[in-house]
């Protein structure tokens, strides 16, 4: 399923299906993550990257979806501030074309 998702706010929506909602990166059992946290481990990789990192997590799915660093900070940012909640960060995405 994870190689259809084309998109990182799809990524986002497909994850928040099965992986709790924390405000870290992601939790200690990693089974929790945020909206970016959520994307990573829907679609990147079913375990944290070691070490767990900004750059680590942005990385990745900068290169398999193109969405500028920033955003990504933004978003993850957001959703820590509690701005956003998850579906309201793939939202925004959306609206942004990502």
């Amino acid at each position: 399923m994870s190689d259809k998702i084309k998109t990182l706010s799809e990524a986002i929506r497909y994850g928040s299906t099965f992986i709790g909602e924390t405000k870290l990166f992601f939790s200690e059992d990693d089974r929790c993550g945020c909206a970016i946290g959520t994307a990573y481990l829907a679609v990147i990789s079913d375990h944290p990257p070691n070490p767990v990192s900004p750059d680590n997590i942005y990385d990745p799915l900068v290169e398999r979806f193109g969405v500028p660093k920033e955003v990504i900070a933004d978003v993850s940012v957001s959703h820590f501030r509690s701005e956003r909640n998850r579906e309201q960060c793939a939202d925004w995405l959306a609206s942004k074309g990502y």
